[in-house]
């Protein structure tokens, strides 16, 4: 959805809705590589099945730790940028967004590529990168490479070559 809003939206609206769709990527899939087999696993109170879904903030946080992934999943490795991005995305951004209440907004939209494409190469990181084989059938996994080359087109920047799901 990302690269679509990019591509089909006009200025500025593009980049409120671009957000919107990367934020709900990479949580989805930073909870999609903690779950494991137990679905409870990602559930702030896995004991209880009707208990909230662990925060965004935690899914990244154990992303990163190995203890949390499959075995052979590379945990994700962001960079000072990325996380500042990140940072910046959700609380500047996507929080007033999704969280609306009736503001005037002025968004400086020259910094949007870069900044959206750092939180790309994030997602790419918790998905493609990851090199969590388990997740992705053949099909998938090529819709999802080809939905994250789409994005980094429409940003004007490239993710990395190879990476996870049989590269």
């Amino acid at each position: 959805m990302c690269s679509r809003f990019l591509r089909e939206l006009d200025e500025p609206i593009r980049w409120k809705w671009a957000i919107i769709a990367a934020h709900q990527a990479l949580y989805a899939f930073a909870v999609m590589a903690v779950q494991g087999t137990d679905a409870c696993s990602v559930l702030e109170r896995p004991e209880d099945p009707s208990s909230r879904l662990i925060s965004f903030w935690e899914a990244l946080k154990r992303a990163k730790d190995p203890k949390y992934l499959w075995s052979g999943t590379t945990p994700l490795v962001t960079t000072p940028e990325e996380d500042r991005a990140l940072e910046r995305v959700v609380k500047e951004f996507r929080n007033g967004f999704e969280h609306f209440a009736p503001a005037g907004w002025s968004i400086e939209v020259s910094g949007m590529p870069a900044l959206l494409g750092r939180v790309l190469r994030v997602i790419h990181g918790v998905s493609i990168g990851a090199q969590s084989g388990h997740v992705y059938d053949a099909d998938e996994a090529v819709r999802l490479r080809n939905a994250l080359g789409a994005a980094a087109v429409e940003l004007g920047m490239e993710l990395p070559a190879r990476g996870g799901l049989g590269t």
